[in-house]
């Protein structure tokens, strides 16, 4: 079983949940800048829920970051590790706004995150991610994770070629 100190090893450090307004192109730049140093490390690498996204980490980095390692921008000349985009069924419209729940940390520019400065805070939550992670748990049956997570490489959300 899953301890309330294993919930709060993984989520250590209390950040609040925000509901934002953003544009495809964001989330699409959001998504790059993640995956940005595979295969390597990087702690700023997103996990996704309501949306499923190929990588190719062969293709060099698109992302353009300063001298403190923050993002800048997508160098739209070169081609773009992250493809196939899907919000649900919908191909991701760069152009559209959609509303993106993410967490008060990479809202303050957190692992380099700057393409999200000037959105629209829609709603910010007064719950931690470990007590929204312990919420959602509780409310499972008999406060068993189910057999859709069962598989340690994921639901199939993010692709690697």
């Amino acid at each position: 079983g899953i301890s309330l100190n294993d919930i709060l090893t993984v989520l250590p450090y209390g950040t609040k949940l925000d509901l934002i307004s953003v544009t495809g192109r964001q989330v699409q730049d959001a998504l790059e800048w993640s995956v940005h140093s595979m295969p390597g490390e990087f702690g700023g690498f997103e996990h996704v829920a309501g949306l499923t996204f190929t990588v190719d980490p062969d293709i060099e980095t698109p992302c353009v970051e300063d001298k403190e390692r923050m993002f800048v921008r997508v160098d739209d000349t070169k081609p773009r590790r992250v493809s196939n985009v899907r919000i649900g069924d919908q191909a991701l419209d760069p152009d559209q706004t959609y509303k993106l729940v993410t967490n008060d940390y990479i809202l303050m520019d957190g692992d380099g995150f700057t393409m999200f400065r000037d959105c629209e805070v829609l709603e910010s939550s007064s719950e931690t991610d470990s007590e929204v992670l312990l919420e959602f748990i509780a409310g499972m049956d008999d406060g068993m994770i189910g057999g859709e997570y069962a598989d340690p490489y994921g639901q199939g959300r993010i692709t690697a070629k």
